[in-house]
């Protein structure tokens, strides 16, 4: 088991680099997570590494290849049905969307995020811990997110 740990402690070290203003470690690190993940199918940890990825991608402007790897973490986490993974990826898709700029799509992409988390929410028995989650900074941030998007009319391109 301490092979899922280096998985997670990868994964968790690279967002921390990401988070301190340093793409390139983070990198490194998604790239070490993957590498650890993969041969024993740790889905979700591969999940990880692959958003961690694209994160750090969008992180160095590199928007296609962060499109990619975000993509490839979303269609992995669509097929192992993690509610956590999902939200959290479609928040870092998101993201990327309004960096593109394509705020219909960003908007889109965060209203998946919080449709998630609602379900999630709603399955939750026990209302201190669901309103602990609903209240959460990560969550905010979606909410905000998607408010903040809603908030003014996005033209179309018809």
């Amino acid at each position: 088991m301490k092979w899922r740990y280096m998985q997670h402690c990868c994964h968790s070290l690279g967002e921390l680099w990401l988070k301190k203003g340093n793409p390139d470690k983070a990198l490194a690190l998604a790239d070490e997570c993957l590498k650890l993940a993969e041969p024993t199918s740790s889905r979700k940890n591969i999940v990880k590494g692959w958003r961690l990825r694209g994160q750090a991608y969008l992180a160095e402007g590199k928007i296609e290849e962060a499109e990619a790897a975000l993509t490839k973490a979303l269609t992995l986490a669509r097929e192992i049905g993690n509610p956590p993974q999902l939200w959290k990826t479609y928040q870092a898709l998101g993201e990327l969307h309004e960096r593109r700029p394509d705020l219909e799509q960003a908007r889109s992409t965060y209203a998946s995020a919080v449709q998630v988390i609602e379900t999630t929410a709603a399955a939750l028995r026990d209302s201190s811990i669901r309103q602990t989650f609903l209240s959460a900074k990560q969550v905010a941030e979606i909410r905000q997110a998607l408010g903040r998007l809603s908030a003014y009319s996005i033209p179309r391109s018809d």
